[in-house]
C-alpha cells in the first residue's frame, strides 16, 4: 500500500462501514493506517514534502496490526476535547485545545525523580476530587529538541495530572502541598510519535530522534517553540511491553501547507 491513507475505528457518532460506526482521518504519505480510539480528531502533517519518518519490518497485516489500536489497555478518559492517540512509529501533527493541569516542576537545574512528583499530584487530585486522566505529562529539558542524542542522560524537569475539563477547580498553588501548581495551558500544535513499551532513556531518545529526522526532510514545515514531553497513557500496573505513549514536540506551522487537513467522512 502507499499513498495516503485513513484508520478508523467505532464511534458513536460516527458513519457506518460494513455495519460498523467509524471516524476517519488522513496523514501524509506514510504506507502505516491509523486507527482512533475516540471523537476527538488526530490531525496529521500534510507539508507538501512530507513522508513517512520511519518504516515497519513486519508485513503489511502485522503493520496494521501494530497501529490499529495504538494503546491496547485504557485505563482512564483523555481531558476533554483532546486528540486522540496518534500511530505507533509515525510522525504526526496534533492539535490540543486549551486544557487545565496540576504540575509539579522540580527546581531550577535540579531534575526530580518521577515517584517524587507522581505521589504529590496523586495526593492533590484526591484531596480535590478530581478524576485520574490520560495521558500523564512529564517534561523533559528544552535542549533535547536540538540534541535528541542527550537523551539517554535527560532526567524529567516536570510531571503534570491532566484534569477533565479546563474549568474544574482553580488555578493556582495548592495551599495543601505548594509544590503542586494549578494552571491553564493554552491551545497548541506537537509534532508527535507514538511509541510501545515502557518509557526509558533510550526509547526517548530513539523517538526525538525520529522528530528530528522528520522535520530536517521537511524543513520549512515547523518550527519548535517549547520543551520535549512524553505522555504516558498506562498505569505502572500494565505491563511494560503494551504500554502506549507519546513523544511530542510543541511547534508552530512555518507554511500553509503544513496545516493539517481532516479527511470528510
Amino acid at each position: 500500500m502507499s499513498g495516503i491513507q485513513a484508520g478508523v475505528v467505532a464511534d458513536a457518532g460516527a458513519p457506518r462501514i460494513g455495519g460498523k460506526q467509524v471516524l476517519t482521518t488522513s496523514y501524509c504519505s506514510s504506507p502505516l493506517k491509523l486507527s482512533l480510539l475516540g471523537t476527538a480528531l488526530v490531525v496529521v502533517a500534510s507539508c507538501a514534502r512530507s513522508r513517512p519518518a520511519v518504516s515497519s519490518n513486519a508485513s503489511a497485516p502485522q503493520q496494521e496490526a501494530i497501529v490499529a489500536k495504538p494503546f491496547w489497555i485504557r485505563e482512564a478518559r483523555l481531558p476533554e476535547g483532546f486528540p486522540l492517540p496518534g500511530p505507533v512509529g509515525a510522525v504526526v501533527i496534533k492539535e490540543y485545545p486549551s486544557y487545565r493541569m496540576a504540575k509539579f516542576a522540580a527546581r531550577e537545574g535540579q531534575p526530580a525523580n518521577q515517584d517524587k512528583m507522581f505521589w504529590p499530584l496523586l495526593k492533590h487530585i484526591k484531596r480535590n476530587d478530581i478524576a485520574m486522566t490520560a495521558p500523564v505529562e512529564i517534561g523533559y529539558p528544552a535542549a533535547l529538541a536540538t540534541r535528541p542524542e542527550a537523551a539517554d542522560r535527560a532526567k524529567p524537569v516536570s510531571m503534570a495530572f491532566l484534569y477533565r475539563q479546563p474549568t474544574q477547580g482553580t488555578t493556582g498553588t495548592d495551599q495543601a502541598d505548594p509544590r503542586v501548581v494549578v494552571e491553564d495551558v493554552p491551545a497548541m500544535t506537537v509534532l508527535s510519535i507514538g511509541m510501545r513499551g515502557d518509557h526509558t532513556k533510550r526509547r526517548l531518545a530513539n523517538a526525538l530522534g525520529l522528530l528530528d529526522k522528520w522535520m530536517a526532510e521537511n524543513p520549512g514545515c515547523v518550527e519548535v517553540v517549547g520543551e520535549p514531553q512524553y505522555l504516558g497513557y498506562n498505569s505502572p500496573m500494565v505491563p511494560s511491553f503494551v504500554r502506549y505513549g507519546e513523544v511530542q514536540l510543541p511547534v508552530r506551522h512555518l507554511t500553509q501547507s503544513s496545516q493539517p487537513t481532516p479527511t470528510q467522512p
